[in-house]
C-alpha cells in the first residue's frame, strides 16, 4: 500500500500543475487580474512547501533519522505488538521488505519481542536475505539474521529512494520560478489596462 502510492501520488501532482495552467491561462485569456493572483499565490505555496521537502531530503541521513525519531518508536512499537501469522502489518510489511530488500525499520532487532518470533523462533525470511517465494520452508535464526545484517527500511528509503526526489524537485522548481515570473508580470500588466475589451465579448 505505501509504495504502490507513489504512482497515483505523482498522477495527482500532475493533476494539480495542470489545474494550476489552466486556471492562469483562463485568467490571461479573460484579463482577470484576481484569477492570475490566485494562480500566483498557490503556485508561491507549492514552490515553498517543495523546496522544504527538497532541502529536507538533502540533509544528512543522521538528521534525518533524529526527525524521524517518535515516527521509529511507533513503528518498531507496532512490530513488537501486531507483526503476527496473518494480520494486516505483517502483509503490509512483508511486501514492503520484499520490493526493497529489507529488514524492519532499522533492522531484525525490531522484531525481537514481536509475536512472530516469540511463537515460531524465527525472524522474517527476509532478514536473512532470502526471499520467501522462493524457499518452500525457510528459517531464519537469530544468529543467521545478526550475520546477515540487512539493511533496515529507513535506510534503504533514505539511501537510495528518497534522494531521486531532490533534483526533481529543484528541477521542477525552475518551471515553477518561471511560471511565478510570467504570471506576475500578466497580472501587472492586466492591472495596469483594465479597460481592455474582451476578445470574446463576455465576462467570466
Amino acid at each position: 500500500m505505501i509504495l504502490s502510492a507513489g504512482a497515483p501520488m505523482l498522477i495527482a501532482v500532475g493533476d494539480i500543475f495542470a489545474l494550476m495552467g489552466l486556471i492562469g491561462f483562463c485568467g490571461t485569456l479573460k484579463k482577470k487580474s484576481w484569477i492570475l493572483l490566485v494562480f500566483f499565490i498557490v503556485m508561491l505555496i507549492i514552490f515553498i512547501l517543495q523546496i522544504v521537502a527538497a532541502v529536507f531530503i538533502l540533509l544528512p541521513n543522521s538528521v534525518k533519522e533524529n526527525s524521524l525519531s517518535s515516527l521509529e518508536a511507533k513503528i518498531v512499537k507496532s512490530l513488537q505488538d501486531d507483526y503476527k501469522e496473518d494480520s494486516h502489518i505483517m502483509k503490509i510489511w512483508n511486501e514492503t521488505m520484499n520490493q526493497l530488500k529489507c529488514c524492519g525499520y532499522k533492522g531484525y532487532d525490531d522484531f525481537t519481542e514481536s509475536p512472530f518470533v516469540n511463537t515460531k523462533s524465527n525472524y522474517p525470511t527476509q532478514c536473512c536475505g532470502k526471499d520467501p517465494k522462493t524457499y518452500s520452508n525457510p528459517k531464519c535464526t537469530k544468529e543467521e539474521a545478526g550475520n546477515k545484517n540487512v539493511r533496515g527500511c529507513v535506510h534503504v528509503l533514505l539511501d537510495e529512494n528518497i534522494p531521486v526526489s531532490a533534483p526533481l524537485s529543484f528541477l521542477i522548481a525552475i518551471l515553477e520560478i518561471v511560471a511565478l515570473y510570467v504570471s506576475l508580470k500578466a497580472y501587472r500588466c492586466i492591472k495596469r489596462l483594465p479597460d481592455l475589451p474582451d476578445p470574446f465579448g463576455n465576462n467570466l
